[in-house]
Formats: structure tokens, C-alpha cells, sequence
């Protein structure tokens, strides 16, 4: 299970950076930048995004839908729901499903919009050199922020203004590459879409940590 919590975790955090960046250098400094990303994101009715993370082992292909607070997440190997108090994440090798009602701390690592609603308190960002038709932002968390994240470099899309690539490094020294490939709006969701439903998704055991 341990496992399993720092990958998602880990995907959580790439695909932060990933959206962070989507709507990088349309304003003059980075703290409206994370302004105007927050206010999108918050106001939009559903956000999905596509996505595949590769690092030392195989890669990672899935999909993130968030709205406002709540968020779930598909991938072949966990799934994850969170309705903006409680959290299930359910192993697919095991079936198993944990409960937990995550801390600000774990949140600052899984969830978007803590991040974002808090960008100022917790990060500072400065442009890097990117290839030609790109633009790139690094951003470091400050110091004695929870995030678990040493840097992270976002590769944008000057077309699109739509991420396509991202380097994550975390403190423990490991290292991750992210690839979005759609990202895309949709109309709001019901709650029970961010709740686990044992119906759809019967489970081995549950195992209830709050």
C-alpha cells in the first residue's frame, strides 16, 4: 500500500506541474500567472486530463477528472477518489481499498488545487530556456514546504499554450518525466463521481485508516 501512495503521489505532482503550466507566460509575472491558472481551473465545470508518466519503471498511462476541490484518478494499476474530505485509493492488483481524510500536507502532494490556491505561500516560479516554439517554467517549492518536491521544469506548447512534456525532481532524488496528451473541459459531475461505489468497483477489503 505504501507503494502504491507514492505513486500516485508522484503522478498527483507531475500532473500539477502539467497544469500549472498550461497557462503559463499569458500574464506578466508568476504570481498572476497562478492567479489567472486558479481562477480557470476553479471556475471550469470538470477537467480532465490524459496522461502518461514515465520514470524508472514502466510508464504510467491515465487520466485525472478534478472539479473544484474533489478529483479522481484512473490508471491500470490504482485508482483514486476524493470528494474533498475523504479519499479512497483502490490497488488493482489486490483490490484492496484504503480510506483515509488526507492531511493539508498530503493534499499539498495529491491534490491540484490546494497547490494552486496556495501557490504564493508555498512557490516561487522563474522562466528557463526551452526549445524553439516552446516555452519552459521551473518552479521550486519555498522553503519548509510539505510538497516533497525538490524542482520541477514544464515544457509548454507556444501554439496551444497546452503542456507537453515535464521533469520532476523530488527530494528523495528521484527523478520522473510526464507527457499530458489531452486535456480537455467538460459539464460538472455529481459528488458520487469522487466517491468510491462498491458496486461498480467490489473490493477485497476495505481498510478504514481515519
Amino acid at each position: 500500500m505504501k507503494t502504491a501512495t507514492r505513486t500516485y503521489r508522484i503522478i498527483f505532482a507531475a500532473l500539477l506541474f502539467a497544469l500549472v503550466g498550461a497557462t503559463a507566460y499569458a500574464a506578466d509575472t508568476a504570481s498572476s500567472v497562478m492567479s489567472r491558472c486558479a481562477a480557470k481551473l476553479n471556475s471550469a465545470g470538470m477537467c480532465e486530463v490524459a496522461f502518461i508518466i514515465r520514470g524508472q519503471q514502466s510508464p504510467i498511462a491515465g487520466t485525472l477528472t478534478m472539479e473544484q476541490a474533489y478529483f479522481r484518478m484512473d490508471t491500470p494499476q490504482v485508482k483514486v477518489w476524493y470528494d474533498g474530505r475523504t479519499q479512497w485509493t483502490m490497488l488493482s492488483s489486490s483490490q484492496e481499498v484504503s480510506i483515509t481524510e488526507p492531511t493539508a500536507a498530503e493534499l499539498m502532494e495529491t491534490n491540484p488545487f490546494t497547490v494552486l490556491n496556495s501557490y504564493a505561500s508555498h512557490y516561487k516560479a522563474m522562466l528557463v530556456k526551452a526549445p524553439a516554439g516552446k516555452k519552459a517554467v521551473q518552479l521550486t517549492p519555498l522553503t519548509g514546504s510539505p510538497s516533497g518536491i525538490k524542482k520541477a521544469v514544464v515544457t509548454v506548447d507556444t501554439s496551444s499554450w497546452l503542456p507537453t512534456a515535464l521533469s520532476v525532481t523530488f527530494t528523495d532524488g528521484n527523478e520522473i518525466r510526464a507527457e499530458v496528451s489531452k486535456v480537455t473541459f467538460g459539464k460538472k459531475l455529481p459528488l458520487s463521481s469522487f466517491r468510491y461505489d462498491a458496486k461498480l468497483f467490489p473490493a477485497s477489503e476495505i481498510i478504514d485508516l481515519r
